[in-house]
């Protein structure tokens, strides 16, 4: 979903559905759709970061992840013997979207690759309030492999044996604290919302 407007239409959507059920049923919320939180995510960065990062989904052809964005180059030199030759390829960094409305644990698949990881707290989203957290570590860097996701074992120890690894982003924060940033917080539709 390209236009945040129609984004803030569906999770309002969404919204107003949950609330028809619970009422209904008296059940527990629904989980919002990856097409909501994802895109929400993206336009947060967007406007935030100002940088254009694309949701994965939509690339043709398709990429694996959740977000993309195709920003940055990398300058390889080849010395043959006088000569230097420079090679420059456009690398695209995968963004990882990872969404909360709990407590509860998010869950990773064992072979998720990501440059860069952004969860989207949303403990409060039925008033359209949302936090997005940004770790600059990459899935396969010695922090990320080294975190504890439970007394016993690490990330590493669970993805290497093809285990999802399951961990609740508090704990996540509490162990990468110095990685974490929180690059904004509010109200999306005052955010997203055009004037």
């Amino acid at each position: 979903m390209d236009d945040p407007q129609k984004v803030i239409v569906a999770l309002d959507k969404t919204i107003e559905y949950d609330n028809f059920m619970h009422n209904l049923t008296g059940g527990r919320s629904i989980n919002l759709p990856q097409e909501v939180t994802e895109n929400l995510a993206i336009h947060i960065i967007r406007r935030v970061e100002k940088v254009n990062v694309k949701w994965c989904k939509t690339a043709q052809p398709p990429i694996p992840g959740d977000a993309y964005r195709d920003n940055y180059c990398r300058v390889k030199l080849n010395y043959i013997d006088d000569d230097v030759h420079t090679v420059i390829s456009v690398m695209r960094q995968i963004n990882e979207i990872k969404f909360f409305s709990s407590s509860g644990p998010c869950s990773f698949g064992p072979t998720e690759k990501w440059d860069i990881i952004y969860f989207l707290d949303g403990l409060d989203y039925k008033q359209f309030n949302f936090k997005l957290y940004k770790f600059r570590l990459a899935n396969v860097s010695k922090e990320w492999k080294n975190l504890k996701v439970n007394r016993t074992e690490t990330f590493r120890d669970q993805a290497s044996v093809g285990r999802r690894p399951r961990i609740s982003f508090d704990k996540i924060k509490d162990q990468l604290i110095e990685h974490c940033e929180l690059i904004w917080q509010g109200n999306v539709k005052d955010l997203l919302v055009k004037d």
